[in-house]
């Protein structure tokens, strides 16, 4: 490693892949709860060129299967089940940047491999260092025979404790583990405080049956082979044509898009029917700030957020400021997932899209703040941190 740095060998790893004229590999994602390994391994094949050209397939153990490939221009993504139409957005600048659920996510076909592939200048999406300067672990063999050695991070995306193994020589990532153990942490401890809160009986019992069934610690392991780098991908290897008589949409809005209406502009107006059945507008709150969170129990980003989506709501109670958790499943669905667990913010059922299509979040978690004369104050897509949630809805007048 010549004297390097753990950071400076992670930034000229990354460098190695920014440089490469293509990259095609394997992939298998093993996980464990609890230190159970769960059944079977989700499989991918990649394929990647000149950063913004890319085509990620993941199958996992159930057979449902998963695409996102990218031309440079568009970006197409579609399943083998569960959606009769695929979804084209713009394609990002660089593979890293691609803000969709499905290239976000390690369950789908999320990695932060991608950040390499930007260079060292991506370094910063790649490591969390307000967690921690990157540390260097043992020396490995890595298949084939190289030379490597695992660099230990806190990664960004709320990825975790990242192990990556390195080869000294090429630079090649053999091996990228997840340990979210430090997440899972704290949405343990908001649901300790959570329980605390309920008075002793039935409610705070099925509460505690409920938090023991959530995992403490779930372990990711993505292990890379077949690693080619400079071989020729022909054209087809990028087509973005879904499988024939696949309808394809395109998309509110991609990862890179605006918000619905201008910053300051009037917000588009809605209706939407609470789970306690009463029908709210966006017209009838105004003199309040409202936030929108849009998610879904399937998101896994959208899970990690809904801790902090619950404290903002929580502090929100008799304050000038509405809540509004709008998703677009199932009433039964929705219900479930709030009672299992102990949420109480106010959820809203957007069973036909219309408003996720009026606010343009196709890409979830996606969060809109209103201010109190119904005009747009700030509008995201991908998780934020309290704190920068809790700023934006004081800029926009929000007392908390």
């Amino acid at each position: 490693m010549g004297g390097k740095t753990p950071e400076a060998f992670l930034k000229w790893s990354m460098d190695q892949y920014a440089a490469m004229p293509s990259f095609q590999a394997k992939a298998t994602l093993a996980t464990k709860a609890n230190g159970e390994a769960s059944p079977g391994e989700q499989h991918r094949e990649l394929f990647i060129q000149g950063g913004n050209r890319f085509k990620i397939v993941a199958l996992a153990p159930n057979g449902f299967q998963q695409t996102a490939v990218s031309d440079g221009k568009n970006l197409v993504e579609y399943a083998s089940a569960g959606s009769d139409h695929a979804t084209r957005y713009p394609s990002p600048s660089k593979i890293g940047d691609a803000m969709t659920v499905t290239m976000r996510h390690p369950m789908f076909c999320g990695s932060l491999l991608y950040q390499f592939f930007g260079g060292a200048g991506n370094y910063g999406q790649l490591v969390d260092e307000a967690k921690g300067a990157p540390q260097f672990g043992p020396d490995e063999t890595a298949p084939g025979g190289e030379a490597a050695c695992v660099v230990r991070f806190y990664g960004q995306q709320k990825y975790g404790n990242v192990q990556a193994l390195i080869g000294k020589t090429t630079g090649k990532v053999y091996r990228l583990v997840y340990d979210s153990a430090p997440l899972l942490e704290q949405m343990h401890k908001v649901m300790d405080a959570e329980i605390a809160q309920l008075p002793a009986g039935k409610d705070r019992d099925e509460a505690m049956k409920q938090q023991g069934k959530f995992p403490k610690s779930f372990v990711t392991t993505e292990t890379y082979s077949e690693i080619k780098s400079g071989a020729t991908l022909v054209a087809a290897t990028f087509d973005t044509a879904p499988p024939k008589g696949m309808p394809v949409q395109d998309a509110a809005t991609g990862p890179n898009d605006a918000p619905p209406v201008p910053i300051g502009k009037p917000a588009p107006n809605f209706e939407l029917t609470g789970l306690d059945g009463k029908k709210v507008s966006l017209s009838s709150l105004r003199g309040k700030v409202v936030m929108i969170d849009f998610w879904a129990t399937w998101c896994g980003p959208c899970r990690e957020a809904l801790p902090d989506t619950e404290k903002i709501a929580k502090a929100s109670v008799g304050k000038n400021v509405q809540v509004m958790a709008v998703s677009d499943e199932t009433r039964e669905t929705v219900a479930a997932f709030m009672k299992q667990n102990n949420y109480t913010m106010p959820n809203f059922l957007d069973q036909d899209g219309s408003v996720h299509r009026s606010y343009k979040a196709s890409a979830i978690p996606c969060m809109a703040i209103i201010d109190a004369n119904g005009n747009l104050a700030a509008y995201h897509v991908g998780g934020r941190p309290e704190e920068e949630i809790r700023s934006e809805l004081a800029k926009a007048g929000a007392v908390l």
